[in-house]
């Protein structure tokens, strides 16, 4: 078996190749980026599901030596980014915008929830492109059911959000 899979949402990149490899060694290539991406979620509830279902999909928590993270600085503190590697070096997340290193307290500045839940809609929409690549199909569907409720959550709190301000959203056309 040989391919690649890419994905770009909002800021978020992944990109990895499962050749040569396994079905199983691919799916777990992939459960690993999406184990560690949803660790960074500013909803830890819906990043918890889907950690979990991903936990699941890995038969437990991944090795330490399996994923690497490294926070990329920049010479400005407002822009930040985190380079998720696996153990191949091969297979990465790029996410620009994420700092682990960084709490954020949007209950000071309002507007920090809009940016605070694109984020987390970003990392959803990226974990349910990287699970087409999944083979496994109970994995997929546990992981995809997830991110799909989180996405539907998180689609309602920015649509109520832009409400609240005022913007015209698209159910509303």
């Amino acid at each position: 078996m040989s391919g690649g899979f890419a994905t770009n949402a909002g800021g978020i990149y992944a990109s990895g190749a499962v050749s040569p490899a396994t079905p199983d060694v691919s799916d777990r290539q992939i459960n690993l980026m999406i184990y560690q991406v949803v660790s960074y979620m500013n909803d830890k509830a819906h990043g918890a599901n889907i950690q979990n279902a991903a936990r699941q999909a890995l038969g437990g928590d991944p090795n330490s030596s399996e994923i690497q993270v490294t926070h990329v600085d920049s010479s400005d503190p407002i822009y930040s980014a985190t380079d998720i590697r696996l153990n191949n070096s091969i297979n990465r997340i790029y996410a620009v915008g994420i700092n682990p290193n960084e709490t954020y307290f949007p209950e000071k500045d309002p507007n920090l929830y809009y940016l605070m839940e694109m984020q987390d809609l970003s990392i959803v929409l990226t974990v349910l492109q990287l699970t087409d690549a999944i083979f496994n199909q109970t994995a997929k569907q546990s992981i995809s059911d997830a991110a799909s409720v989180a996405l539907k959550t998180l689609s309602s709190r920015l649509e109520d959000r832009a409400e609240k301000h005022g913007w015209q959203t698209l159910s509303a056309k």
